[in-house]
């Protein structure tokens, strides 16, 4: 998969002659992005996938490394990069279009019925086609439950620890899932006094952030797969108050201090609680240990 970067010329592209660009921020792929992918795929192209960083200061949903995992997945053959401030916040509709051109071999593309580009938005479908002469495969918007489906919105569902709603959302069909990923810090080791040890690691600064609580997950660690409990947040019954990503990897021995580790959320099992001590939050764990088995 080849990553070319906004304003960089066709020499990032040598490899293709030609390709279908499918238009949009594309904050991770979410089952409304998968119907353009779809669309775009029934043309036979090169798939050549948009993705905005930065725009307007939002938390994002996947980092880059994790948004290039999942094009991947869904077979992109080009990740058409740039950042909202850099490239695109002071930028022409007229003026975007004439880059994209100059950057891609681009033979039609594929965007949402309300997709709206350049500054102030001023971009329409429409545009599109009268600037560039080529075809411009239009896919209405897809709901939920009255909503529409939307990076923005399943920032709200994380934040209302809606994991299903997020799941649901989600282009699972793909393999997209959320999670984090980070450094495991070396920590208090309470969890190790009470049977249950844990990787901790710092929520990641900048990403759309999950409610707190306790939550099922899925853990790639060390080139293996593991269930899990993690605690997203703080942990009252020792009195630590920073939030942070506590993982029970079930079946793990080893040693992860200083290496990075991927948490997958399954599913939410329960809010954070105060117990009386340690052995009352043991006997808790025990139970969550139990639902993910």
């Amino acid at each position: 998969m080849l990553i070319a970067e906004y304003g960089k010329g066709r020499d990032f592209c040598a490899a293709y002659d030609s390709c279908v660009l499918v238009l949009g921020s594309f904050d991770g792929v979410h089952k409304g992005h998968a119907t353009l992918i779809e669309q775009a795929k029934k043309l036979r192209l090169p798939l050549a996938i948009m993705t905005i960083y930065g725009k307007r200061g939002e938390p994002f949903l996947f980092d880059r490394s994790e948004r290039e995992k999942a094009f991947e997945a869904v077979g992109a053959d080009i990740v058409y990069s740039m950042d909202f401030d850099d490239c695109l916040r002071n930028t022409s509709a007229e003026d975007f279009l004439k880059c994209v051109l100059c950057d891609l071999p681009v033979k039609a593309f594929v965007c949402g019925t309300d997709f709206r580009f350049g500054s102030k938005a001023q971009g329409t479908p429409a545009l599109i086609r009268s600037y560039t002469g080529l075809p411009v495969y239009e896919k209405p918007l897809l709901f939920r439950n009255g909503e529409k489906i939307s990076s923005s919105h399943i920032r709200s569902l994380l934040g209302a620890g809606d994991l299903e709603g997020v799941r649901s959302e989600l282009a699972e069909e793909y393999g997209v899932r959320f999670s984090v990923t980070n450094t495991v810090l070396s920590g208090r080791r309470l969890g190790r006094t009470i049977g249950f040890p844990t990787a901790n690691m710092r929520y990641p600064e900048g990403k759309a952030e999950i409610a707190e609580g306790v939550y099922g997950v899925t853990v790639y660690a060390e080139g293996g797969t593991y269930r899990g409990i993690a605690n997203v947040g703080r942990i009252p019954t020792f009195g630590i108050a920073e939030r942070s990503v506590e993982t029970y990897i079930d079946g793990f021995c080893g040693d992860l201090y200083g290496k990075r580790i991927t948490v997958e959320f399954d599913f939410f099992i329960r809010p954070i609680v105060q117990f009386d001590g340690a052995e009352g939050l043991k006997a808790q764990l025990c139970k969550d240990v139990q639902r993910i088995r």
